[in-house]
């Protein structure tokens, strides 16, 4: 069939997974799938020439845009297939994006050690004390809540110094012509 990118978001479940603010699936900025499955075929031509210049054999290959998105989504893909019932949890305080003082931070606490690393740097024991996934989504609520207290006293450019300094990924949400414009891009 022929496909653009946002119809394969759609087809695939990944359109499903973001959602604007009435709740309505929405598609990202960039176009994921299509890039994706380019960087594949590259792959797979660099891999075809590889055998045909070792063994003189040539090959086909087959890069659809469907396959590349449920690729993508592995884990939740398999997440998904899971039939021994599902059960509705918060998503974890330590992944999503808070106000600052300044604007937008995007926080990256993906395990618990990042989790642990973060409570711990905001004097918050109670919370660096939470060892597991299970009691970091028990408490993710609260977490969530004290964060939207302690993120405004910084702009985001300080926590971002912050959680680097402690190994926790951040960034701030940044336009994408800021992003164009970071310094490590000139260098």
């Amino acid at each position: 069939r022929n496909a653009y990118d946002n119809v394969v978001l759609a087809a695939s479940g990944m359109m499903s997974q973001s959602r604007d603010a009435a709740g309505v699936p929405a598609k990202n900025g960039a176009s994921v799938i299509d890039y994706a499955t380019g960087m594949g075929a590259a792959f797979a031509i660099a891999a075809a020439l590889l055998r045909r210049e070792r063994e003189g054999v040539g090959q086909v290959i087959d890069c659809a845009m469907l396959d590349t998105a449920l690729l993508t989504m592995a884990p939740e893909l398999a997440a998904s297939l899971h039939t021994g019932g599902r059960r509705e949890r918060p998503k974890e305080a330590g992944i999503g994006c808070y106000e600052t003082a300044d604007g937008l931070l995007m926080l990256g606490a993906f395990n618990p050690r990042q989790n642990a690393r973060l409570w711990k740097a905001l004097d918050e024991p109670a919370f660096a004390s939470l060892a597991d996934w299970p009691q970091l989504w028990a408490h993710a609520d609260a977490m969530r809540a004290r964060l939207r207290e302690i993120m405004p006293k910084r702009t985001a450019r300080d926590w971002e110094e912050f959680m680097a300094g402690i190994g926790v990924p951040a960034e701030r949400v940044r336009t994408l012509d800021e992003a164009s414009h970071m310094p490590h891009l000139r260098e």
